[in-house]
């Protein structure tokens, strides 16, 4: 086989993974004070629509029931900084699911820091491209995921299932962890990029938050508040 025709067949697989691990993608309409502060959401499959409220105290309440979303926004100019802070709460849980299973993965929260891609290669440029078109969103570059939930214990960092050169997760909170009791995250998302990918990390370019309720049903109830990046340091 040619040169040429060993790269064509990589970018007809690659373009065929893209396509699989995204049906049924489609933008959502969106709770008025989230669209203001610059958030998207984005749902997958066909499942009941997840739902993302700003609360009046700031706090976002996300509720899936059967279904997946993710709610993202662009990080304004200067905004990105090597380390990110957020509180959360879980009120109620799917069953425990394995994160490293794909179609089997459900979680309750996630929150996934999007990074520029800075791969010149030509499939990864395939990739990038195709996986923006068929997402709808401006993901092209590599992805970590803080998750709480499943049943893998806290501390455990893999690769997601449904990227696996290209995205990793970190299981911050298990499915031991205590409902209905805010939790108080800080990681360091530029020394987990270069734990994951062994490069320096690029700028991030988007946050999200997620649920996913749409492998093993059941019902998830929880908030997310004071999302931030911050400087290194405590």
């Amino acid at each position: 086989m040619s040169a040429i025709s060993s790269w064509l067949r990589r970018a007809l697989i690659a373009a065929i993974v893209a396509c699989a691990a995204a049906p049924g993608v489609r933008a959502e309409a969106l709770d008025a004070g989230l669209a203001a502060a610059g958030w998207q959401v984005l749902r997958f499959g066909s499942g009941p629509p997840t739902q993302f409220r700003r609360e009046p105290g700031g706090a976002i309440a996300v509720a899936a029931d059967g279904g997946v979303a993710f709610l993202f926004r662009p990080l304004a100019a200067g905004e990105a900084a090597p380390q990110l802070t957020w509180r959360w709460q879980v009120a109620a849980a799917p069953p425990p699911s394995d994160p490293a299973s794909a179609g089997r993965d459900d979680r309750p929260l996630a929150v996934h820091v999007f990074f520029a891609d800075v791969r010149s290669g030509i499939l990864d440029g395939m990739r990038r491209t195709l996986r923006r078109q068929l997402l709808g969103a401006p993901f092209g570059g590599r992805l970590i995921t803080y998750m709480w939930g499943g049943t893998a214990p806290a501390g455990t960092r893999l690769a997601n299932p449904h990227l696996p050169s290209d995205a990793r997760i970190v299981v911050l909170r298990d499915a031991t962890a205590p409902l209905g009791t805010w939790q108080v995250e800080r990681v360091d998302v530029a020394a987990d990029y270069a734990a994951a990918f062994g490069a320096a990390a690029p700028s991030p370019t988007h946050v999200a938050i997620s649920a996913d309720a749409d492998d093993l049903g059941g019902r998830s109830l929880g908030r997310i508040a004071d999302l931030a990046f911050v400087a290194g340091g405590r």
